[in-house]
């Protein structure tokens, strides 16, 4: 990890400007880096961000947003405030506007892509539970992808690490709560839209879209899914035993 030359960020050519972040071109010769520039309004919410990078964003991982390099010099900004910058590879966008690219197309995503973006995010899940961090926000927008289309976890701002929690019982929650969202995630992905969650609703509108994805693709899919999104968290599948079945199905039913 290294320091970012401040002359080689293009603070002039920003490519994204939503709320408080802006992302910026990072030299010639680095295009496919980026700078992320985060507005925060006190030194509470900067150590937040600073945080944030620090449980998961210095991680050498295919599957995680890396971070390779943070500007340690923040500059003020008026009315009091802080900017921070971060080095890290230029992604294409979320997850949510990758399913609308594949809506608007009108196609559907085979199985062998399917079960690569299942890969994908298990892999970075289990990552960071054996590096004992739970991510805790998990989502469509949280997720980005690269030109590979290749599915990576981003935003560690709700992170927490497992080690710094004194009840063990906690610690297996916040590993299953990443479980659960990343079911969630995975029957929007077979949806190719977003879930509307009601919590009076909540079993049968789960049931209802395992159906549908079953209908889709087949019953194995369903079934992992279901293993996740079971209302008790002690009965979902950890992120191993996900990635094992995501394994078995591709054996069985990809050529």
């Amino acid at each position: 990890m290294y320091e970012i030359d401040q002359d080689k960020i293009h603070f002039d050519k920003a490519i994204y400007d939503k709320g408080c972040t802006k992302i910026y071109p990072y030299g010639a010769e680095d295009e496919h880096k980026v700078v992320k520039r985060k507005s925060c309004a006190n030194k509470n919410v900067k150590e937040k961000f600073e945080n944030e990078f620090t449980l998961g964003g210095f991680r050498d991982d295919e599957n995680i947003v890396s971070i390779e390099a943070y500007l340690a010099k923040t500059t003020e900004i008026p009315k009091g405030g802080y900017n921070v910058y971060f080095l890290m590879p230029r992604m294409e966008g979320n997850l949510f506007e990758l399913l609308c690219r594949y809506r608007q197309k009108r196609q559907h995503i085979s199985l062998n892509k399917l079960l690569q973006y299942f890969s994908d995010l298990a892999s970075g899940v289990r990552s960071l539970h054996l590096a004992r961090i739970a991510h805790r926000n998990i989502n469509l927008f949280n997720i980005l992808f690269d030109k590979q289309n290749k599915l990576k976890l981003s935003d560690f701002s709700s992170a927490v690490s497992l080690d710094e929690s004194n009840e063990a019982k906690e610690k297996d929650y916040y590993c299953k709560q990443d479980i659960w969202s990343l079911g969630v995630v995975f029957l929007e992905i077979c949806l190719l839209n977003r879930l509307e969650l009601d919590p009076n609703e909540l079993e049968n509108t789960i049931e209802k879209n395992l159906l549908w994805a079953q209908k889709m693709y087949n019953e194995t899919i369903s079934n992992l899914l279901k293993g996740m999104l079971a209302i008790d968290p002690v009965k979902r599948k950890s992120a191993k035993e996900i990635l094992e079945e995501i394994k078995k199905i591709r054996v069985t039913f990809v050529p």
